[in-house]
């Protein structure tokens, strides 16, 4: 992709946090995409790293405008301070474990320049092996929140039919109630509008609230196919203590009640929350039986995430305080 002189100009917007190899692969695609000295405003929010980010940064792509926080500030406002400072008439906001394909860039910026309406725009992501990714969905009902905490396989299909249409595929804008804040591009005007971010998630659940309020604000959510990005799910989470298959449960149930909260009237809120309670306490019940019939090596890591899940349930109990 060429210059972008005389045009209506992208910034992406990386924040990171101990992911110092996955950011560099990000900003290596991104380069192969679009070399960064031709015009495109790149800028990497390090969150208190202590890996050596900003240092290799600084190294391998000195055009990359770097902010940097002594101590961690959260996503949130890592991403709002990147945002913030962002130059361009459309902003995408990345996550560092996140790889772009090339020719995405132009599919996205053909959108963004050929459609004046204001509107949220997500990537068709990819998992690194090319199969299709949660990318956009329908907002939360109460039976996809239990369905979730629960993990019950009876439910699996309405959980996917509604609330995952992962991977779609052909030429045009697919409409969701909300995106993936892995890869989401929108307009200036989208932020100055809609934003910034809700700091008070603990990780996730601020792409659903920004998504949400835009909502309500007439703006649409779209995905794009031809818009792909590999992304490295849980990339970022991964290696953390309390992590079970890329996902923090302790951050997660809470933040999309949090979200509920936020959206709903109180007795709606409570029964959602008594909902997913109960949801958790299925769930551990299970596990704790299945759990007694495996092997002593096997059960070691089963417990270890069993306490993961036992602890998110006893922070859902601890939210009653807060309705």
């Amino acid at each position: 992709m060429g210059a972008m002189s005389g045009q209506a100009r992208l910034s992406v917007v990386i924040p990171t946090h101990e992911t110092r190899d996955l950011v560099l692969l990000c900003l290596e695609s991104l380069d192969a995409c679009s070399p960064i000295s031709a015009g495109l405003e790149i800028i990497v929010v390090d969150d208190g790293s202590s890996d050596g980010s900003s240092e290799s940064i600084k190294s391998r792509f000195p055009q990359v405008k770097l902010l940097k926080n002594e101590h961690a500030q959260g996503f949130s406002l890592a991403a709002c301070s990147g945002l913030d400072k962002a130059e361009g008439d459309f902003l995408l906001l990345l996550n560092s474990d996140t790889r772009m394909l090339r020719g995405s860039l132009d599919a996205l910026l053909k959108r963004l320049r050929h459609h004046s309406d204001l509107e949220i725009i997500g990537a068709r992501l990819l998992n690194p092996d090319g199969s299709g990714q949660w990318s956009g969905a329908a907002f939360p009902t109460p039976l996809w929140l239990f369905a979730l905490v629960s993990g019950l396989g009876a439910l699996r299909g309405e959980f996917l039919a509604r609330n995952r249409p992962s991977s779609p595929r052909g030429a045009g804008e697919y409409p969701v109630d909300w995106v993936s804040g892995a890869a989401m591009a929108f307009r200036r005007e989208v932020w100055e509008q809609v934003g910034p971010f809700e700091h008070s998630f603990a990780f996730y659940a601020q792409d659903l609230d920004f998504c949400y309020r835009a909502h309500a604000a007439g703006i649409n959510s779209v995905l794009l196919p031809e818009f792909r990005v590999y992304h490295e799910h849980g990339g970022t989470v991964r290696s953390r203590e309390g992590a079970v298959d890329s996902v923090e449960p302790e951050k997660l149930w809470p933040d999309l009640l949090r979200f509920v909260r936020m959206h709903s009237n109180p007795r709606r809120a409570d029964l959602i929350r008594r909902l997913m309670r109960c949801g958790a306490l299925m769930r551990l019940a299970v596990r704790i039986c299945r759990g007694r019939l495996m092997s002593s090596r096997d059960r070691r890591e089963w417990r270890r995430d069993t306490e993961s899940f036992r602890r998110a349930a006893a922070r859902l109990s601890r939210n009653a305080a807060s309705s």
